[in-house]
């Protein structure tokens, strides 16, 4: 699951990158198709599957890797701790690392493993928060700078559905994670469902944001 999950996240760097306004995947697989056309062009038959193939394989795994949001999270039967001694240990902050759909004024983001801040104010409505800075990568690729800036995700509690313990596998690192199934608004104002994916460095503190989190439904 670590090799997977180290795949999906280097497709969701490939694509949150862009140079000359084309993001870094579709450079990838620009490349590899002009390599199979050139080997075609030159006659060098028994060389074009390679590039060919190697296209094929980066655009499936883009297709997957973006239908799984970039992160692979396999559920668990967990009995999550809620002693107090428990909970005293975990990161009052609550620095965590979130995927899940972000927005801020009117627009949205899928964003992924990023990291995040957790609260809950005296209103009860869940708020998580990441801050997306200037990145770059493989020397070239710039993030957007429309992406710059403080993103959220807002849960109700009666917004809610289920909070399910498990194991966030993004980079080579397995985490404590909770995927959270609830409910958003879409640009009409309408209920739709979500999903969310919380990781933890450790199980205290993924026991902390549980008990917040299903402290309303019981």
């Amino acid at each position: 699951m670590s090799g997977l999950g180290w795949l999906f996240q280097a497709f969701y760097q490939l694509r949150r990158h862009f140079l000359l306004g084309l993001r870094a995947d579709r450079w990838l697989l620009l490349v590899l198709a002009s390599t199979a056309a050139y080997a075609v062009l030159r006659g060098v038959a028994t060389r074009t599957w390679i590039p060919a193939a190697l296209a094929a394989a980066v655009h499936a795994l883009g297709w997957v890797s973006h239908k799984a949001r970039f992160v692979v999270f396999r559920s668990e039967q967990s009995i999550l701790p809620t002693s107090l001694a428990a909970l005293r240990s975990a990161d009052t902050e609550l620095h965590l690392w979130a995927s899940g759909r972000f927005s801020v004024h009117e627009q949205t983001r899928d964003l992924a493993n990023q990291p995040a801040s957790y609260t809950t104010p005296r209103s009860r409505e869940h708020i998580i928060m990441t801050l997306l800075q200037p990145t770059r990568r493989l020397l070239l690729a710039r993030s957007p700078a429309d992406d710059w800036g403080w993103w959220y995700i807002f849960i109700k509690p009666d917004e809610l559905v289920s909070a399910t313990p498990g194991r966030q596998y993004c980079g080579w690192r397995a985490r404590p994670a909770l995927k959270l199934d609830h409910l958003t608004e879409n640009d009409k104002g309408e209920l739709i469902p979500a999903v969310t994916t919380l990781a933890f460095d450790c199980e205290p503190s993924r026991a902390l944001v549980w008990e917040d989190l299903t402290r309303d439904k019981r």
